[in-house]
């Protein structure tokens, strides 16, 4: 999904102003994964495990 907003985004931002470079898709690629590591990180922080015994 945040793939598919970048690039979206990175349209949107060519159409409104054509003379700007548009962003490499390693850059779209990499702030994808940059922000789903961000979005998942404070799972495993938050999960408690609750022992139910034998």
């Amino acid at each position: 999904m945040i793939s598919h907003l970048l690039i979206a985004w990175d349209r949107k931002r060519w159409l409104t102003d054509p003379l700007k470079a548009r962003l490499p898709a390693f850059v779209c690629s990499c702030a994808s994964w940059l922000a789903g590591m961000v979005i998942a990180l404070p799972y495993p922080i938050y999960t408690t495990y609750l022992d139910l015994g034998d």
